[in-house]
């Protein structure tokens, strides 16, 4: 089993603890403690049925048909890996409090709204929307991993924490992604391209096989944060294959790799060396 504990000062909390709320239960702002590892992925095609959404007027694509083709092919790239659920697997119309009672049915998964934007002519690229800070990592990885698809981003808001149904009332960690702007000549022909939305796809898929990474086969990872005073304690673990005691230093090491470790999974052994750098230049320690 690895362990990582992270002990942060308040203020530095606020800012890196994002994946639970302090005490494990749901504060005033609505945050919740989030899942203590999910293999559980919720995938909700936006719109559908007489909802079409937003429509491009260049190519007469309609957003209800991009997001479902987007939610079928993450499905794909997710498969062997994950439990997906479709909310919706074809031109259906859903209420948004159903979909949230339908997320609200697994507890231990994460919900993943997927639409295209519509707005200014001049406005282009993508944005994650999120609203409790059990869900901003994700959706803080979901946008940058998107934002390095784009070719260009203009006047958009890229993360966006915004109170809306679907961040707001799931019981599960939940963002909404918008995948680019309909509204934009240029943008609105990419999208058209099932290459564009393909590569999509894969973003939001990579960072999630990356999170289970070295995670191994036993289980998932567990994030959990609990207040220590003046300070935030944010413990990861999973149930790898652990790390012998006499590495625990020299794993933290810059270019430092377990024995083995670069033969099975690559790398070049930078990062838990930033993950120090960045924790103690936070006035915490690892």
């Amino acid at each position: 089993m690895n362990v990582f504990r992270f002990c942060l000062a308040a203020a530095a909390g606020l800012f890196l603890v994002s994946c639970a709320a302090p005490g494990g239960g749901r504060s005033e702002y609505g945050h919740r403690p989030g899942p203590k590892g999910f293999r559980t992925v919720i995938l909700d095609a936006g719109h559908g049925g007489h909802d079409s959404g937003a429509k491009s007027r260049w190519t007469g694509q309609m957003e209800k048909d991009a997001a479902m083709d987007t939610v079928r092919r993450l499905r794909q790239e997710l498969g062997g890996q994950f439990r997906v659920v479709l909310m919706r697997d074809g031109d259906e119309f859903i209420a948004l409090d159903e979909r949230v009672r339908r997320a609200n049915g697994y507890p231990e998964a994460i919900l993943i709204s997927v639409h295209y934007n519509h707005g200014g002519a001049n406005t282009r690229g993508t944005e994650t929307f999120y609203w409790r800070m059990d869900s901003y990592s994700l959706a803080k990885r979901i946008q940058r991993e998107l934002a390095a698809v784009v070719p260009s981003e203009q006047n958009n808001g890229g993360l966006v924490r915004r109170r809306i149904r679907l961040t707001r009332n799931p019981e599960i960690p939940s963002v909404l992604v918008e995948g680019g702007y309909m509204s934009h000549a240029a943008e609105s022909r990419l999208i058209a391209d099932s290459g564009y939305r393909q590569r999509l796809a894969r973003a939001v898929a990579n960072l999630m096989r990356n999170a289970l990474r070295y995670a191994g086969q036993a289980g998932p990872v567990r994030i959990s944060a609990q207040p220590h005073g003046e300070q935030i304690i944010l413990t990861v673990s999973d149930q790898g294959p652990g790390v012998p005691e006499a590495e625990l230093e020299r794993i933290f090491e810059p270019f430092y790799r377990l024995p083995g470790a670069s033969e099975r999974e690559g790398g070049v052994g930078l990062g838990l060396s930033l993950v120090r750098s960045i924790v103690q230049r936070h006035g915490g320690k690892i």
